[in-house]
């Protein structure tokens, strides 16, 4: 018996889910970040790439001298890495979705008010959401009918 006939096997997935619950805000202009954002969504990580409107990022420009980057549109759609129409870091900040999401958020101080760089976590006093899979179907039919309708069990 060989060494590689003793190997567990691995069950077919969909991927690689490390990081599913991570969300990665990429502001790089190098090939380093375009990358290291490439292989964090590999891993299952929801990023963002933010560019330069009309230039992007400088790695656009290493793609095909006909086609204006399009290799890097590709593997950005594919990796589900939306970019934005964000020109300064103040744009950025005071995004409307990403301060939803919790990825900016304040802090107030002596000094004034100033956006720190979070992680996707509010700790804004409001207590926490938690989500649960629905019941099932008809599984609380009779309760339903009792509390909110009036109506006795049949």
């Amino acid at each position: 018996m060989i060494p590689v006939e003793t190997l567990p096997t691995l069950e077919a997935s969909s991927g690689l889910e490390l990081l599913k619950s991570v969300r990665v805000l990429d502001l790089t202009t190098s090939v380093a970040g375009s990358y290291g954002t490439q292989f964090l969504a590999d891993l299952g990580a929801e990023a963002t790439k933010v560019e330069r409107v009309g230039a992007g990022g400088d790695t656009r420009a290493w793609g095909s001298p006909f086609l204006n980057g399009g290799e890097w549109l590709a593997i950005f759609r594919e990796y589900r890495i939306p970019g934005s129409p964000i020109n300064r870091i103040d744009q950025v900040v005071f995004d409307h979705q990403l301060l939803a999401d919790g990825t900016f958020y304040s802090v107030e101080d002596a000094a004034g008010k100033s956006s720190q760089v979070g992680l996707g976590i509010r700790f804004d006093r409001q207590g926490a959401t938690h989500r649960r899979a629905p019941p099932p179907l008809c599984a609380d039919t009779d309760r339903v009918l009792r509390e909110r309708v009036g109506m006795a069990e049949v």
